[in-house]
């Protein structure tokens, strides 16, 4: 669900990618979650996974996972997330294999 918000996001920002990556600010990134993802929040362990494998990345190289708030942007390859959530809805059964 994280993934979907962030390629929600990126669809609708009119920064340009840099490099291939979009950068989606934490705060529109806790925003949107939080209308988006059924009463879940985004927290550092909703998102920590995804960080700890490289597909987001904050812009901080301080310890992420003291506090979220610390990054101000995260960035993500948007072609990349578009095609695991491409997979993920063609095989839902691999979603846990996908980010390994």
């Amino acid at each position: 669900m994280v993934l979907t918000v962030f390629i929600k996001l990126s669809k609708q920002s009119k920064a340009p990618l840099r490099n291939g990556l979009s950068a989606i600010s934490t705060s529109e990134l806790k925003a949107e979650a939080k209308k988006s993802m059924h009463g879940m929040t985004l927290t550092t362990r909703t998102i920590g996974s995804l960080v700890e494998k490289g597909i987001l990345t904050p812009d901080t190289t301080l310890d992420f996972h003291a506090k979220l708030d610390q990054s101000e942007f995260f960035f993500g390859d948007f072609d990349h997330i578009m095609d695991l959530l491409e997979l993920n809805r063609i095989f839902p059964l691999l979603d846990k294999k996908l980010v390994e």
